[in-house]
């Protein structure tokens, strides 16, 4: 019974996540066809955090990508990056540290 209610949770969040990529796609392709003075300031927002996200480095973009797009826990991007956890956690803060600076 705990392993179908696992099985369960986990197809449920596989969903869940490809629904979020889905409707980010489709963000994305507004966003290359729309004029800039008709894109919503959410819209706007996501673009340029895309466009900074590609400042960082390959490493900082893996594990960004893997944590807030895939949704995964930091053991899985560890296991999949093999990495220790600890040098996941520390490339997730960077890469936000770096964000910021790029955003102000």
């Amino acid at each position: 019974m705990a392993i179908v209610t696992r099985r369960s949770l986990d197809y449920l969040a596989a969903q869940k996540r490809q629904k979020e990529i889905y409707r980010e796609a489709m963000i994305l392709r507004k966003l290359k066809e729309a004029e800039p003075e008709a894109l919503s300031e959410k819209e706007a927002l996501l673009g340029r955090l895309r466009a900074t996200i590609f400042e960082l480095s390959l490493e900082q973009q893996e594990v960004i990508r893997l944590f807030y797009v895939e949704g995964l826990p930091l053991t899985e991007i560890g296991q999949i990056l093999h990495l220790p956890v600890g040098t996941v956690k520390s490339r997730l803060f960077h890469a936000r540290e770096k964000l910021k600076q790029l955003l102000k």
